[in-house]
């Protein structure tokens, strides 16, 4: 990219490439680039990322699960102890 000039060498080097296909194939091309330029701005913005992971559903229900998760773990880890000594069965 160092080569050319600047955007509008770009530009017209782009145009002249795409004159050869036809339209179709030309849009396509076209709206791809916009896509992924979009997706790279995207991937660059520390905030717009974080906003976006609240905004899936997917975020919230492992946020759920985990947040039920780690009590329940701690529950049955209390039961099985309280259990265990109980009965008088010990682990070590």
């Amino acid at each position: 990219m160092d080569n050319y000039g600047g955007n509008k060498e770009l530009h017209d080097l782009l145009w002249e490439k795409l004159k050869q296909y036809d339209q179709d194939f030309s849009s396509k091309f076209l709206l791809d680039s916009l896509k992924r330029v979009d997706r790279h701005r995207f991937k660059n913005s520390f905030i717009e990322t974080i906003v976006e992971l609240f905004r899936t559903p997917a975020f919230w229900i492992y946020l759920f699960l985990i947040i039920m998760f780690i009590p329940l773990i701690f529950f049955l880890i209390i039961w099985i102890l309280g259990e265990a000594r109980q009965r008088q069965i010990y682990f070590l």
